[in-house]
């Protein structure tokens, strides 16, 4: 998708090189219109429709861009089709009408969207008469975006074109060829429509399942096949498909007598929680044990390093959790999926002794890292103190600061407070605008410690808080008021 200021520049282009009169330049922008997809062609249509025009270049534009002169350079007309001015568009439409072509396509089914009636009535009926296979191709992507985005258009010219084409070419054959489209939102609507219709069969879904790349037109297919298809043919390709819906689908349908053995072991460490609990009853019916399957696969040299930390995830799913000492071992891996699992696995069993890995991980760890291991110390507050974190305050990273603030302010209590105001003092400015919340974390029960209160009474001063803000912590917190 191109970016805005890519279309803003085509779009001023257009109307330099139209109030100009040149000819090689919107040559140039229609050949490259006749290579993007038909969200950018559109996103550009309303660029160029909404910019202002000097008085010179309306007037040059209207006086230059007669219906001869566009009919003598079709690829310009297809350019000029986009302007302001609506004199200039109904010419191109009328010569854009007679031209043959995807490109004259496109732009006839952009103007079905126009604001002006003789307009957008003579674009229509254009569009409606070119429905051959490359023009279907070319106009149903455009139609589709409108449809989607433009939300003043709603003209009915989306249904009443498949319906004059499926009278021409057969509905069955319109949407074999609208399904085989390269835009996966023509791929999505026609094989909704090919279901709806009844012309979309369990033969031809099987065959188009794996070269399939839209996870979306695949889940449709995959539906269609759970409810039609042969368990024979379905069961393969579902349990290989894109969908984790579509793989939890097939080993709940599916016994035994049709997946296939090889299929369900993989499946044991699939990234879908849900597929891996069907693949361990699969697995069972099988005759095979899952959990001892997964210490095989937690231990195997060959599996990539994904595959073997959802192997040691799926034995706790299994009620056979791994060892407290192999959580440790696979926290001090190599592999960053090992370390991933073990702080997930952690959550809830660590021990006073992982205190200062779990400290290090959210210091010196990816942002990933640094999330998980503060999930697992903010699930055990006891285990640690906010003075463990005190060095990291002056680390001179302000995103490791900021990843201190959060541990520390999950603690809750009289700990948030005392962490927020930490960071209302700190230069980062993202920092201090994200505690500048401070009062809404006040506790409404329990009285601070003695050691909050010396915390409090010594970073108020230098909070940089409003005198009202810091009198209401004041008062909460039982500090004299001369803080």
């Amino acid at each position: 998708m191109g970016s805005v200021g890519e279309l803003d520049a085509r779009a001023s282009r257009i109307l330099v090189a139209g109030a100009a009169g040149d000819v090689g330049a919107l040559h140039a922008v229609g050949t490259w219109m006749a290579g993007v997809a038909a969200v950018d062609l559109v996103r550009l249509d309303q660029r160029v429709r909404r910019r202002v025009m000097l008085p010179q270049q309306r007037d040059d534009i209207a006086r230059l861009w007669t219906a001869g002169r566009l009919a003598a350079h079709p690829r310009a007309a297809v350019v000029m089709s986009m302007v302001p001015d609506g004199h200039v568009r109904e010419r191109a439409v009328a010569v854009l009408a007679q031209q043959p072509g995807v490109d004259a396509s496109r732009a006839l089914a952009l103007r079905t969207s126009d604001h002006v009636l003789p307009i957008r009535v003579a674009a229509c009926a254009a569009t409606l008469d070119r429905t051959e296979p490359d023009d279907l191709d070319a106009i149903t992507p455009v139609l589709l975006v409108l449809n989607r985005f433009a939300r003043d258009w709603r003209n009915p010219v989306l249904g009443r074109y498949h319906t004059v084409a499926g009278h021409r070419h057969g509905d069955g054959e319109m949407w074999a060829l609208l399904r085989a489209n390269e835009d996966r939102l023509v791929r999505r609507f026609a094989v909704a429509r090919s279901i709806e219709e009844g012309v979309l069969g369990p033969d031809d879904a099987a065959a188009a399942y794996l070269t399939e790349k839209d996870v979306v037109v695949q889940r449709a297919l995959g539906r269609l096949l759970l409810q039609e298809g042969e368990p024979t043919v379905t069961a393969p390709l579902l349990t290989r498909g894109m969908s984790a819906s579509d793989r939890a689908g097939a080993l709940a349908r599916f016994d035994v007598t049709v997946l296939v053995r090889d299929d369900v072991r993989r499946l044991l460490v699939d990234s879908s929680v849900l597929v891996r609990l069907w693949a361990r009853r699969r697995w069972a019916e099988f005759g095979e044990d899952p959990v001892a399957t997964y210490r095989d696969l937690a231990d195997s040299a060959t599996l990539p390093a994904r595959a073997r930390a959802r192997a040691w995830l799926g034995l706790r799913e299994a009620g056979r959790p791994p060892h407290p000492d192999e959580i440790r071992s696979l926290f001090a891996a190599h592999e960053p999926p090992l370390r991933a699992v073990a702080l997930r696995l952690m959550v809830g069993s660590a021990e006073a002794g992982d205190v200062a890995g779990l400290v290090g991980r959210v210091v010196g760890g990816t942002r990933g890292e640094a999330g998980s291991a503060t999930e697992v110390l903010a699930a055990q507050p006891a285990l640690w103190r906010p003075a463990d974190l005190d060095g990291a305050w002056n680390d001179p990273d302000p995103e490791i600061r900021r990843r201190v603030w959060v541990l520390e302010r999950a603690r809750g209590g009289w700990d948030a407070v005392v962490a927020d105001l930490r960071a209302c003092g700190d230069d980062d400015p993202a920092l201090r605008a994200a505690a500048f919340s401070v009062t809404v974390a006040l506790p409404v029960h329990g009285a601070p410690t003695p050691a909050h209160r010396d915390r409090i009474a010594d970073l108020l001063p230098g909070s940089g808080l409003a005198e009202r803000q810091r009198r209401a912590i004041a008062v909460s917190a039982g500090v004299g008021s001369d803080r």
